[in-house]
């Protein structure tokens, strides 16, 4: 029976959902991922060993096929190891509490009919992207698995950041229930010695915290159960049917027939799928620190399957270089379970050959050459750059310079904005850069046109009733007291209604964090209540939502207010500057003053006064004072 004609009766789950696509009698067949191997060198010798001219130095990649079918089957296997990895850790630390004498005497002291079912066990991944991780992580949001939840950590993060993130946030010795919890985390690591020793600093980091609360940790590397399901290629590119046309390709609009389809999914989605904790992911900590986001399956599969819809337009022919997106970050998890969703192709570049040849970590750091250079590779020798067809933009607005680059680099690709936020599960907005954001005459106030949200989101911008600081804490409740701002280019603070929206932030070792829990802020009925985020933003008179940054980043100097945004866009224009960064700076006189780091084309040829200059033109200030103080150039405003 074909998906498009199966509509779940019963409550689904990610890992469901994938393993239904992947039994497709259609799509079992079609590629999943694209795996790249280390460079080899095709060995095109004629029968008297001598080389062929045109071969040598050739060096082209001999990819790995994941069939949709196999990538089901080794989900199967990955959800099956984690089965027998948690039942296998958690029993040993119970036989060695159970002989331990003092622990003995502590959990005695607790009712006898407490039982196991409240353990708070975490699956860590601190890992690279990669077909296994992905499968490893996919694996774990299984409602199979609980109470075991993964949460996936920035590799970016020193590893005290990383225990700061996993250690339990709540005080067991004055609480006789939650001190009876015994805390689990399996950290899972891939095999890049970077990673592997950061694993086990952080293991050791909560192992010794765990003297206190009961917190019981393990290292291991995520298994690679993948490659002997992978089909080899021996000849130098895989004969995959790609037309030149699509190749790193957002597919073609979808027909009316294809959109109620997804239409009907989207509803599917929203009623039965599961309302429990998934995953959990951590904010980028723009607003004083990371914060655990719990996010159910349901939020995951309609924020993928948005993804589908125009203008991203995901299909069968999409073809998603995976390594461009860490799958720590929303944006990640989310595109990658999009691909899935619509059967297209996931595309891993082999390690070591460009992404690292400029680093000496194992992380995924991708420049424009390297991309470039790894898809010609893997598809065509040339021309790749002509057939890229979509390019998303998330996490911060692209400069007018990045865009012209990008627009250069690959000329014939579709360059989609989005407004997002960890909160709401990836993308809230979309907006094709290729069609005008301009409204009717001069904007009174600045921001970036993020687009409009898709069906299944509701957006308001209400009003800034309490401090910046404290936006994302305003209550629920109080959203209905207010009134949401209707007039266009009035800022105020976003917010966010729906199936997509989180079920809470995540505190560790709280009994709170139940998998029954699917409200925002622990109540019920979350699609009822509005997130309050800590982003500002206005509408335009067309209805479309601008992002006007992040509410901390309001600077109050002299009884005005500075938007650090506004100032960084201005400064960015000018030919000589190729970055900065605004930020406050205490001040006696105006309490805070505007503080600005550049990075300039050419040292020494870009004065002090061209700056005050061009920036009194552009953003009309009176007075302006600046003054040099080593490489960072500071500017006070009146």
């Amino acid at each position: 029976m074909e998906h498009n004609n199966i509509f779940h009766e019963q409550q689904i789950d990610l890992v469901s959902e994938l393993l239904l696509i992947s039994n497709n009698t259609t799509t079992g067949s079609l590629p999943c991922c694209v795996l790249q191997q280390e460079s080899i060198k095709y060995d095109s010798s004629d029968e008297n060993g001598n080389e062929n001219e045109n071969d040598v130095g050739r060096g082209l990649f001999a990819p790995k096929i994941l069939s949709y079918d196999s990538f089901g089957q080794c989900l199967k296997l990955h959800k099956e190891w984690l089965r027998n990895t948690i039942k296998n850790f958690t029993i040993r630390i119970r036989s060695e509490n159970k002989n331990n004498i003092e622990v003995k005497k502590k959990n005695d002291q607790y009712d006898k009919d407490d039982d196991d079912d409240d353990d708070d066990i975490v699956v860590a991944y601190i890992s690279n992207n990669s077909p296994d991780m992905l499968l490893s992580v996919l694996a774990c949001t299984s409602s199979t698995l609980r109470p075991a939840i993964p949460a996936l950590l920035n590799t970016r993060w020193t590893p005290t950041e990383m225990i700061s993130s996993l250690k339990s946030t709540t005080d067991n010795i004055n609480n006789r229930r939650r001190r009876r919890r015994q805390i689990y985390t399996i950290i899972l690591h891939d095999n890049s010695t970077l990673l592997e020793n950061a694993a086990r600093h952080v293991s050791n980091g909560l192992m010794e915290m765990g003297m206190h609360n009961q917190h019981s940790t393990c290292c291991l590397s995520i298994p690679i159960l993948s490659h002997t399901h992978m089909s080899s290629y021996t000849s130098p590119y895989p004969s995959i049917s790609y037309p030149k046309s699509t190749v790193i390709d957002s597919g073609t609009s979808s027909s009316s027939s294809s959109s109620i389809v997804l239409q009907r999914r989207m509803q599917d989605y929203q009623e039965t799928a599961n309302k429990n904790d998934a995953v959990i992911l951590f904010t980028s900590g723009t607003t004083g620190g990371s914060k655990g986001v719990r996010l159910s399956d349901r939020a995951l599969l309609v924020q993928a399957l948005a993804k589908n819809n125009e203008p991203c337009g995901y299909s069968t022919v999409t073809a998603m270089l995976a390594t461009t997106v860490p799958l720590f970050h929303v944006g990640g998890l989310s595109s990658f379970i999009s691909i899935l969703l619509a059967k297209g192709r996931l595309i891993f570049p082999a390690r070591g050959e460009y992404t690292n040849r400029h680093s000496s970590s194992s992380s995924n750091s991708f420049q424009v050459q390297d991309i470039s250079k790894s898809l010609q590779d893997t598809f065509f020798p040339a021309n790749t750059l002509v057939v890229t067809r979509l390019i998303l933009i998330g996490g911060q607005s692209a400069s007018d310079k990045i865009l012209q680059q990008t627009r250069q680099t690959f000329p014939n690709a579709r360059i989609v904005q989005t407004y997002a936020c960890t909160e709401a599960a990836s993308s809230l907005t979309f907006l094709s850069l290729n069609s005008s954001c301009s409204s009717n005459g001069t904007k009174p106030i600045a921001g970036d046109c993020v687009g409009i949200p898709p069906s299944h989101i509701q957006l308001r911008i209400y009003p800034q009733t309490s401090s910046p600081q404290n936006a994302t804490a305003i209550a629920v409740a109080a959203t209905a007291a207010l009134e949401p701002i209707l007039k266009p280019y009035e800022l105020g603070l976003i917010a966010t209604k729906g199936h997509h929206v989180m079920n809470g932030y995540w505190q560790r070792g709280n009994t709170i964090n139940n998998t029954n829990n699917t409200s925002i802020n622990n109540n019920n009925n979350n699609n009822n209540q509005w997130f309050m985020s800590n982003d500002l933003g206005f509408w335009d008179e067309q209805g479309r939502l601008y992002f006007g940054g992040r509410a901390k980043d309001v600077i109050r100097t002299g009884g005005e207010t500075v938007m650090s945004q506004e100032v960084e866009r201005v400064i960015q224009l000018h030919p000589k500057v190729i970055e900065c960064a605004i930020f406050p700076r205490k001040d006696d006189r105006f309490g805070e003053i505007v503080a600005c780091a550049l990075v300039t084309k050419q040292h020494g040829n870009i004065s002090i006064n061209s700056i005050k200059e061009y920036i009194t033109k552009k953003l009309f200030w009176e007075n302006i004072e600046a003054q040099a103080y080593g490489t960072i150039w500071k500017y006070y405003t009146k």
